[in-house]
């Protein structure tokens, strides 16, 4: 399952009081373009670890670009034991919010300074932004032909064995 969403935005002071100036999150863009390795994020967040935990993997961010205020990207809900979690809770008719996690310096005037550095962003119950995401009912229906069309496959690759 892949959804393309609003990942953060700046210019804009969040729920948490901080502004992410666009000078630095195009720089923190670039880090993130510079990565070899995959974006994983987890569901829930644990607000004192910088590290991911490989238990609470639920998804990876992809294909992430800047569009005006905010980055966005592909979130991929993986089929781990926290993706299950996910994909049912969207298959429910639930929204789960984005949190991006990091670490760094905050200024008086609630801006983040320009020593942060953004880990991830996990799935979480309560963003400090208003961004979440969720499936429509057309988008259901899509997974679920791609899902039968994988057994299909299965089948016949089984039947001609």
């Amino acid at each position: 399952m892949k959804i393309k969403t609003k990942l953060i935005e700046f210019e804009k002071e969040n729920r948490n009081g901080r502004i992410y100036p666009k000078e630095l999150m195009n720089s923190v863009m670039e880090q993130l373009k510079s990565k070899n390795s995959p974006l994983y994020g987890e569901l829930g967040q644990d607000n004192n670890s910088f590290d991911i935990s490989l238990k609470n993997i639920s998804h990876t961010i992809e294909n992430i670009y800047v569009d005006d205020n905010s980055i966005y990207g592909n979130i991929r809900i993986l089929d781990t034991p926290k993706g299950k979690i996910v994909k049912e809770l969207l298959n429910n008719s639930q929204s789960i919010g984005i949190a991006s996690r990091g670490m760094g310096s905050i200024n008086s005037d609630g801006t983040v300074s320009d020593n942060f550095k953004l880990l991830t962003f996990d799935l979480v119950a309560d963003p400090s932004f208003d961004i979440y995401i969720s499936r429509n009912t057309k988008e259901k229906y899509i997974d679920k032909i791609q899902e039968l069309k994988e057994t299909w496959e299965k089948l016949e690759l089984k039947k001609d064995s």
